[in-house]
């Protein structure tokens, strides 16, 4: 199921990319992980956190990478 981000198989290779760049040439890395408050039993909870997600890439910048790490949580490198 497509839910708007990249899988978090892929944005785990790629944090590892990033880090070793970051690491090689002396660079700092920015990551930011979002993870949205679920309470039990809300039917509105899988629209909410879909559109948090929609939010967070729309504010993202070009170079930025923004995909799934772990059930609901977001990360953001």
């Amino acid at each position: 199921m497509d839910r708007g981000l990249l899988e978090q198989w892929f944005i785990l290779y790629r944090l590892d990319e990033e880090l070793h760049e970051a690491r090689r040439y002396d660079y700092p890395l920015s990551i930011v992980i979002l993870s949205p408050m679920i309470i039990a039993g809300d039917p509105t909870a899988d629209s909410r956190v879909r559109t948090g997600a929609l939010a967070a890439k729309a504010a993202a910048r070009t170079s930025d990478l923004v995909g799934w790490l772990d059930g609901d949580d977001i990360l953001v490198i």
